[in-house]
């Protein structure tokens, strides 16, 4: 399952990717360029990761149901149906 993003996370991920990029950009007297290649790297991640998703949208999945999903969600259905009765 899918979990919750929150801002700290997002933002803790964010400082776990361009902290390594800040210090060796300071080390080496290059962290302007090396933190606009950090940039260029995550846009092109990003990038890559919304093609993927996109394709999974428009070409993974199917627009028909399993006949083993209908017929567990029916059976389910009824048998909540009959507790209910009783």
């Amino acid at each position: 399952m899918v979990e919750r993003l929150s801002w700290k996370k997002l933002i803790g991920e964010l400082v776990f990717f361009y902290v390594p990029w800040v210090i060796v950009g300071y080390l080496f007297d290059a962290l302007w360029p090396l933190l606009f290649l950090a940039s260029f790297i995550l846009l092109i991640w990003h990038l890559h990761n919304q093609i993927k998703m996109s394709r999974w949208l428009h070409e993974g999945r199917k627009a028909t149901l399993h006949l083993h999903l209908v017929v567990g969600n029916l059976f389910l259905m009824r048998r909540t149906v009959c507790k209910k009765k009783t």
